[in-house]
């Protein structure tokens, strides 16, 4: 098991992904490995959506063309 200061020190943020395909068998057991994780005010927040295919595309799509919009806003300029 870690310890918290390795959790901490061994954090790392990543920014580039490699195309291969998830299995979902490894999806589902992040996500059940994940469920009990503590939120702010133990609000348990969860709402997850895994999409492949057309649905992903378009998703990505989405939130490219409101990143860009932000970007492009008078008050981010």
């Amino acid at each position: 098991t870690l310890s918290a200061t390795q959790a901490v020190t061994g954090r790392r943020s990543t920014r580039r992904f490699l195309p291969d395909t998830v299995p979902l068998s490894l999806v589902r057991k992040i996500l059940t490995n994940a469920a009990p994780a503590p939120t702010g005010t133990n609000s348990q927040p969860w709402k997850v959506y895994c999409v492949t295919g057309d649905a992903r595309e378009r998703v990505c799509k989405a939130v490219l063309d409101a990143a860009a919009a932000r970007s492009n806003s008078p008050e981010n300029m």
